[in-house]
């Protein structure tokens, strides 16, 4: 648990990239189709963030001698996943509509409709910009990953009881009892 929370706060402290104009409505919808179909795989990962969260809670609590409320963790879990899954999908948009050009929207829209989740054969000019889509992302996930962290804890803390250490990792008031 350690460990994931402390790489979430690093990724909440890296400087973001320069602020860009704000996308136009027309890249940010070819964005967000670009986006499910580049990328089927990122609900799985937000799943697996989410899971992580509980199982690394899981493991800290068997240290403490803390009960587990397992009921409240899996209907945190589900909570969160669909409270952050819309935030990630605008995110993702976001994030091809300000790494492509409006026409390499298009182009990209019309390459992933015929390889769906498949970047391999991407155009040259397309791949040149992985780099820079890749670090946009790395700024969504320095944004999302402290929020879920904070949003799964304080929905659970409010239903059991957490220790201090806990409270504290996630950024919520302390009761005094660690």
């Amino acid at each position: 648990m350690q460990a994931l929370i402390v790489s979430l706060l690093i990724a909440a402290a890296s400087p973001a990239l320069a602020q860009a104009p704000a996308p136009s409505k027309d890249a940010l919808a070819l964005g967000g189709r670009i986006a499910h179909a580049a990328q089927p795989q990122i609900e799985r990962g937000l799943h697996n963030i989410i899971d992580g969260l509980a199982a690394n809670y899981r493991n800290d609590v068997a240290k403490t001698g803390l009960a587990v409320d397992e009921r409240s963790l899996e209907d945190v879990g589900r909570s969160e996943f669909d409270a952050a899954l819309p935030l990630l999908w605008d995110g993702m948009a976001k994030v091809y509509a300000q790494t492509y050009t409006l026409d390499e929207l298009k182009t990209l829209e019309v390459y992933y409709r015929l390889h769906p989740g498949d970047s391999t054969k991407l155009p040259a000019a397309l791949a040149a910009k992985n780099l820079e889509r890749q670090q946009h992302e790395q700024e969504l996930v320095a944004q999302l990953g402290p929020r879920i962290m904070q949003d799964f804890f304080g929905d659970y803390c409010s239903r059991s009881t957490c220790s201090d250490s806990i409270r504290r990792a996630a950024g919520l008031p302390l009761r005094g009892g660690d």
